[in-house]
């Protein structure tokens, strides 16, 4: 099994870890992009890891980093990632990506 992750939740990880590399250290940059991996694996090992959102999907917290995973159980598909969420910005600013696809 896999997951799937849009585009702009994508974007976002990739966003955090060029702001770190740039502003911290490209160690901090990439100890993020490594616990998005150990999430992303725990995860896909199983979907009802992470516990349910106000927001109706679930939602797993990085380690270390003030960030936070959401996403949608799929059992074919693996897990559904909409967001990776700076937990400092506005709650819910993601919801309509999942009208999106």
């Amino acid at each position: 099994m896999s997951h799937w992750i849009h585009p702009e939740a994508e974007a976002e990880l990739e966003e955090a870890a060029l702001y770190l590399a740039e502003h911290a250290s490209p160690a901090l940059a990439q100890a993020l992009l490594l616990e998005y991996e150990r999430v992303v694996a725990l995860l896909v090992e199983n979907q009802q890891r992470g516990p349910h959102s106000d927001f109706g999907m679930r939602l797993y917290h990085l380690d270390r980093f003030h960030y936070t995973v959401f996403y949608e159980e799929n059992a074919v598909l693996g897990p559904q990632i909409y967001a990776v969420a700076p937990q400092a910005r506005e709650p819910g600013y993601w919801l309509q990506r999942a009208g999106d696809v």
